[in-house]
């Protein structure tokens, strides 16, 4: 097998369920003798249910939003018998964990210093299953609740992030008086009175000054430090925000068990006494635990003044023609690295409706090699990206062509080969192409790169546009089908589909056929056992080798593959829940 047949025959399709069986004017079937009753199927209002694909599958079922008493439950196994029932699914009581935040002592505080916002995480108990997360806010001493899962071996992580980080307030806003704190607890029933002390006056700080290259101190810069949790965590800003004032220090107080060192950023905020552009500085290498006093972060010499930038953006339609390109988005970075951190400048724009962007840069020597251009067209555009291109500063600029993207070509049919209309198509970077690319950088543009995605007309056919590599690694995506609520399919999803390296344009797929559909039910019930309207079950398919994580170059460093969504359903009045899954 070889060509583009191979190539789609080593995509692993995926397939997943439909929010609900659709209705239907014409029955599937008046008695079971219509079905498959070999299999196990059997006619129930006018539809065949069972005969269910095999498993194994885990599931999470959620209650409605008007329950907030009732808590989310995974099962890491479920079963679906051959008639298609699945057995009663039963919601506990939440845990409901009720706390306070105070300052800590001797420190005194205003309760309205105490405002701030509460994230309670856990792991999935299945693999790459979605876990739990919650977000709450605390609005000073008043306390907070939030519901959680009942269970005794449950271990659950709490960061808690002081409000006001954006703007300098007076009095000082939260932020300004709190690190943020993260924190571990088991929760294994309804709990009350616990207090988490914010701040404290052992915190290890770092204190400098903001100056230019004439050694002058900066008003109006954000100073905070990013760091990690974890080894395994991505940096975030883990200590208080300050601002500068006319005399440019700063002091900030790190947040407590940092995991190796942090790194101080100061930021430039607009304002009528700091106009137009400028740059920002990082000092790194800084101790999570001591943190450091008296640092300086100055501007090097050769920033510049700020100077206008414009230029056009064209790229090829798909008649042949090269049209300008509006509302691309269109971003201009440098950064210039030292001893003990980095200077840098980003800006971004999007162009007009002729194709042109015009952006502010700093023009000095320091960063005249160093800027580089990154270009992301509008969704479903024939155009693709450019990413991390040099850029002169000097002019004059010339316009900028967008390379050709590939068109991924198809047509869906039903499971009796009749052409299917109404299919969402969907094509989406694959794990494998994102973990493939060398830095996070990288990998976060193109993960945000708007996927491409196209409806089946009466013939079933479809195009998405996809951009055919990134930085010389080369493209694989996973194409999303998703019928129309009034289909009789269900989902289904082809990872992996690895683009032919040729200079071709178009890729022909073989058609693709989706799977006869199996339908299922179960009744889900609160606590008192009485059926619950508005629940729902998402049923995952679980990779359990999670090989991936082993294949690709650059996985996160807690890869953990992501379960496969099959099969979703909202419970009706009757706490019915009905899915279609894919045989």
């Amino acid at each position: 097998m070889t060509g583009i047949r191979a190539m789609l025959a080593a995509a692993v399709p995926i397939l997943g369920g439909c929010l609900s069986v659709p209705d239907r004017e014409v029955p599937m079937c008046s008695t079971s003798s219509d079905c498959d009753q070999l299999n196990g199927e059997v006619c129930d209002e006018g539809i065949c249910w069972g005969n269910p694909p095999a498993g194994p599958f885990s599931a999470v079922v959620s209650p409605p939003s008007e329950r907030p008493t009732l808590a989310s439950r995974e099962l890491t196994e479920i079963g679906i018998y051959q008639d298609g029932w699945i057995d009663d699914i039963q919601l506990e009581r939440a845990a409901l964990y009720t706390a306070r935040l105070a300052c800590a002592a001797p420190l005194t505080c205003e309760a309205s210093s105490l405002d701030a916002k509460i994230t309670i995480t856990r792991p999935s108990s299945f693999p790459g299953g979605p876990g739990f997360r919650s977000v709450v806010s605390a609005e000073g001493t008043d306390g907070f609740q939030i519901a959680v899962p009942a269970s005794a071996d449950a271990t659950y992580t709490i960061t808690i992030v002081p409000d006001g980080r954006d703007q300098p307030a007076n009095p000082p806003s939260p932020a300004q008086l709190f690190p943020p704190l993260r924190t571990t607890l088991s929760i294994a029933g309804t709990t009350a009175g616990r207090t988490f002390e914010l701040g404290g006056i052992n915190l290890p700080t770092v204190s400098g000054i903001v100056k230019n290259e004439a050694g002058q101190p900066l008003a109006n810069y954000r100073v905070v430090a990013l760091g990690r949790w974890d080894a395994t965590s991505a940096p975030s800003e883990v200590s208080t925000v300050d601002f500068t004032g006319t005399d440019g220090k700063f002091s900030i107080q790190l947040a407590s068990a940092l995991s190796g060192n942090v790194e101080v950023v100061a930021s430039s905020m607009a304002s009528t006494t700091s106009p137009g552009l400028r740059p920002t500085l990082r000092f790194g290498g800084i101790s999570g635990s001591t943190g450091m006093a008296s640092i300086t972060l100055a501007w090097p010499q050769g920033v510049g003044s700020e100077r206008v930038v414009a230029f056009d953006v064209k790229g090829v339609d798909g008649s042949g023609e090269v049209v300008p390109v509006r509302g691309a988005s269109v971003r201009l970075s440098a950064r210039v690295t030292s001893p003990t951190g980095a200077t840098s400048v980003e800006v971004e724009g999007t162009t007009d409706e002729n194709g042109r962007i015009t952006l502010g840069v700093l023009d000095g020597t320091l960063f005249a090699a160093a800027y580089r251009l990154s270009i992301v067209p509008p969704a479903n555009a024939t155009t693709g990206v450019i990413f991390d291109e040099p850029f002169m500063v000097v002019g004059p600029y010339p316009t900028r062509q967008l390379p050709n993207r590939v068109a991924l070509r198809g047509v869906v049919y039903s499971h009796d080969g009749e052409p299917l209309k109404d299919i969402a198509v969907t094509a989406r970077p694959s794990l494998k192409f994102v973990w493939s690319l060398d830095t996070t950088a990288a990998q976060a543009f193109l993960a945000a790169i708007p996927a491409a995605t196209t409806v089946t007309p009466n013939t079933g056919e479809f195009v998405v546009w996809v951009d055919p590599n990134l930085i010389d690694i080369w493209g694989h995506y996973d194409l999303v089908l998703e019928p129309s609520p009034q289909s009789h399919a269900p989902n289904m999803t082809l990872l992996g589909i690895e683009l032919p390296r040729t200079s071709s344009t178009t890729v022909t797929l073989p058609p693709i056929e989706l799977p006869d559909a199996a339908f299922v039910r179960a009744n889900v019930r609160d606590a008192d056992g009485a059926l619950l309207e508005g629940a729902e079950l998402k049923l995952y398919r679980i990779d359990e080798a999670q090989t991936l994580c082993t294949l690709v170059k650059n996985p996160p460093a807690s890869c953990s593959v992501p379960a496969t969504l099959v099969g979703r359903g909202i419970a009706d009045a009757d706490g019915r829940l009905q899915l279609t899954l894919p045989r």
